[in-house]
């Protein structure tokens, strides 16, 4: 198992922790359970956002060397390439049998296309992708950006939203996505690319 994989697993289970399920049966917990708690889960969700954000930039959560005494220079590394997935890595794509974040979603198409040593598909630009597709509506909750939620036909496609309250307690939505969902941006996977070549 790849490094990168390693931190796929763990942005699952800690996903499927914070929101009230066993990650190894997919089964809700009991209301008592310390995953339950509101700071708790909040913590399980900010902790799975930076392992994405670790992966999306194509990071590893293995530790630098510190031990040289020698001061180390940074060699500037060229730009990596746009994404880009062969037809053998799209056969590798399958939903989760169970709702997940687009940030998960993100994680598998990014996990698939790991070896072509492109840059990743950010989570937020598939929302915006979503959005202009009309899957996705925008509702103004007193932020400095309104909150995207499933609309109507997002709701059909297999979206759903549920409002909830951060940290510090301040409004935001969560949107999960079915199997189907999934799939659906696995087959349209060539209309979400040339969205991002705009």
């Amino acid at each position: 198992m790849t490094e990168q994989q390693r931190i796929l697993y763990a942005i699952r289970y800690l996903t499927e922790m914070a929101a009230g399920q066993n990650p190894l049966t997919h089964v809700p917990v009991s209301e008592d359970d310390l995953v339950r708690d509101p700071h708790i889960a909040n913590c399980l969700r900010y902790t799975a956002d930076i392992l994405s954000t670790v992966l999306e930039n194509g990071g590893t959560a293995e530790q630098p060397d510190f031990s040289a005494p020698e001061r180390r220079t940074r060699e500037r590394k060229p730009p990596r390439p746009k994404f880009t997935i062969t037809e053998a890595q799209r056969t590798t794509l399958v939903p989760a049998d169970h709702p997940i974040y687009i940030r998960d979603i993100a994680a598998l198409l990014n996990s698939a296309a790991e070896d072509n040593g492109c840059r990743g598909i950010p989570p937020q630009k598939m929302n915006e992708w979503l959005l202009s597709l009309g899957f996705l509506e925008t509702e103004d909750l007193g932020r400095k950006t309104p909150a995207k939620k499933a609309s109507a036909a997002g709701k059909a496609l297999g979206i759903s939203s549920e409002l909830y309250y951060d940290n510090l307690n301040r409004p935001a939505y969560r949107n999960l996505y079915t199997p189907e969902a999934q799939q659906f941006i696995f087959d349209n996977l060539d209309a979400l690319l040339a969205y991002l070549r705009k």
